[in-house]
């Protein structure tokens, strides 16, 4: 077992539990990002909202990064008995904030007033589009270093026709790719700065050849990067040493 800090909001320490193998980190392309504890302990403590692990992960075979996993809701543990309490709070990805952040762009109302806009028609192309979200992410909520880029990949440009009415973000995302078209994936590359749209990853199951969004085609028994590989729902030991996600179908000769 190893231990794990739980800090509050402010970043002072709640509790440092020994952390089971059945701690996760689990992750769906366009569903979900978030590592998942699971530990017993003798007392019930209510976890609050904003409470957050520290958690140092590979982006690539060279770059590291250090994140904070946040509880989006307060966590209330389950009685086993009179002696203990079981805890399985899950912390998610900072990208998964963004689905309780509020997608808008700014225009002016009767009074020539600048105004933020939840709800809007949108008709463009994907240039067009791609601007909107640049400026969303970059100048209207300046998401960490605000270097944002996006890139659509296996599409074909054409013009789109949405209705933005109060979504968050990670759902405007969501009616963006169904605009495009039905196939059409997304994901957020949070530590690379970068929303694809397209295919994302495609497996062909005749030679388990796969490719990711850069194009890189991944041969059996090859590592997938973790800021790469969502297509397959997994949940991934969270304590594993290894740095890289696999994909099964690309271990089995």
């Amino acid at each position: 077992m190893e231990n794990i800090t739980i800090f509050d909001v402010k970043g002072n320490p709640i509790l440092t539990p020994s952390v089971t193998k059945d701690a996760i980190w689990t992750r769906e392309l366009m569903k979900s990002n978030f590592i998942s504890l699971s530990f017993s302990l003798a007392e019930k403590i209510i976890l609050p909202v904003g409470s957050f692990i520290v958690f140092t992960y590979k982006i690539d075979k060279v770059r590291e990064v250090t994140r904070k996993f946040y509880l989006m809701d307060a966590y209330e543990p389950t009685q086993v008995n009179e002696m203990s309490w079981k805890y399985t709070p899950e912390f998610q990805h900072p990208e998964m904030i963004l689905s309780r952040v509020p997608f808008f762009i700014f225009g002016r109302n009767s009074k020539g007033e600048e105004i933020k806009k939840f709800t809007f028609p949108y008709l463009g192309t994907f240039v067009d589009i791609s601007n909107v979200i640049k400026t969303f992410l970059n100048d209207n909520i300046k998401l960490e270093e605000c270097g944002w880029n996006v890139i659509f990949s296996g599409v074909s440009d054409k013009s789109v026709k949405i209705s933005f009415n109060n979504n968050d973000f990670r759902s405007a995302l969501s009616l963006i790719a169904n605009a495009i078209s039905d196939n059409c994936e997304w994901h957020i590359d949070y530590d690379n700065e970068i929303i694809y749209f397209g295919n994302i990853c495609l497996g062909k199951e005749a030679d388990k050849t796969y490719y990711m969004e850069d194009g890189t085609s991944l041969g059996s028994g090859m590592d997938c990067l973790c800021s790469l590989d969502y297509k397959q729902p997994k949940s991934n030991t969270f304590l594993d040493d290894e740095t890289f996600e696999k994909i099964n179908n690309l271990n089995k000769k």
